[in-house]
């Protein structure tokens, strides 16, 4: 590769990392780990323990109506001087009673991934996020998953991968 191939690679993964760091998303970040791989071997197999799940466990939509109450009401009246009298009532409005759909699947799709991705040997790992001091001049990018050091963090990727990265 020429030097400004390799230029160009270097400022496109810096510029990748950078936009990952920017994504809003829970941190610490939980991602399937294993050293010694390919990131695409990682890919292949989580996307085939997803499937073998959706096929094992398939979605299940129910439908659930939440509870629902009314509030008391209350009438409050005054008289002024002139003897004319004002009721005000409050309450008496409905409150919840939402109807909502959810996946009653969804954990157990989640364990069955688990297992698949253990079964091959991968690890469910949470890491903190790297910080813009962390990342800054360095170009990431790896032939196979490193072994992780203390102090470690993560980016996410542009598509959604995993970058682990090692303190320098």
């Amino acid at each position: 590769m020429t030097a400004p191939a390799r230029l160009r690679l270097a400022a496109a993964g810096t510029a990748l990392l950078a936009l990952a760091a920017c994504m809003q998303e829970p941190w610490p970040l939980s991602a399937w780990y294993r050293a010694g791989i390919a990131p695409g071997v990682l890919d292949r197999a989580q996307t085939a323990c997803e499937v073998e799940a959706a096929q094992q466990v398939p979605v299940s939509t129910q439908i659930r109506t939440m509870p629902s109450y009314t509030t008391p009401t209350r009438t409050d009246c005054t008289s002024d001087d002139a003897g004319n009298t004002t009721c005000v009532t409050t309450g008496g409005e409905t409150r919840g009673g939402d109807v909502v759909s959810y996946d009653a699947n969804t954990e157990l799709r989640q364990r069955v991934i688990a297992q698949c991705m253990g079964a091959q040997g991968y690890s469910r790992i949470s890491l903190p996020r790297c910080t813009d001091d962390q990342l800054a001049g360095r170009s990431i990018g790896y032939q196979q998953i490193p072994d992780l050091s203390p102090g470690a963090c993560a980016a996410r990727a542009v598509g959604g991968g995993t970058i682990f990265v090692n303190p320098q």
